[in-house]
């Protein structure tokens, strides 16, 4: 004969026992970087900023009607948390780069959905701001789509310049006040 109370407890200890051990345990194998002293020490690659994720781009991402087209943060609301981050990363680059021969930042990441066109889009936005020119070059090419936040279209860009377009005819004059911008142009197979 069962002795129900007994099997109940005995599952309910086992389950819990099973999901904190299922914790540990991919805590334990998880190897992701998330602390920037961790990649300070690991790589030896200072770390200018943090950016935290914004949840009203994304918000705004969601509620837009037009799928062609992204709501630029920095326009939008320049005091989030993130473009704040963005200014002090801006500062911090234009410290760091007073010596550097040239003024060319490259934005990359291993994988996609890290934020990297969000973070190129507002840096270029909020160097723009500051009085500084900036030149932003989608260079995604299978699936950019920093035009999008410029309400523009694809059209000709970096695949056309590459394949012996004039730069006059990819590059897109004042988008926005200070900010130069190629597109990805006609995707390539």
């Amino acid at each position: 004969r069962s002795n129900r109370p007994r099997i109940i407890a005995i599952a309910i200890f086992a389950g819990i026992f099973l999901g904190v051990f299922a914790a540990f345990m991919r805590r334990a194998l998880q190897t992701a970087l998330e602390d920037p002293a961790q990649i300070e020490q690991a790589f030896g690659v200072p770390v200018y900023a943090s950016i935290p994720h914004s949840k009203l781009q994304q918000t705004l991402a969601s509620r837009s009607t037009d799928p062609a087209r992204l709501p630029l943060l920095a326009r939008i609301a320049s005091m989030d948390a993130a473009i704040e981050s963005l200014r002090n990363f801006r500062s911090a680059l234009q410290f760091c780069m007073s010596q550097s021969r040239n003024n060319v930042v490259l934005i990359t990441g291993p994988t996609e959905g890290l934020g990297k066109s969000f973070v190129s889009v507002n840096l270029a936005c909020v160097m723009a701001a500051s009085g500084k020119r900036a030149l932003l070059i989608d260079g995604d090419l299978r699936d950019g789509h920093l035009h999008r936040y410029f309400h523009a279209e694809r059209s000709v860009g970096l695949s056309d310049l590459l394949a012996g377009a004039p730069l006059d005819a990819v590059l897109r004059r004042e988008l926005m006040e200070n900010v130069d911008f190629i597109s990805t142009g006609n995707l390539p197979p």
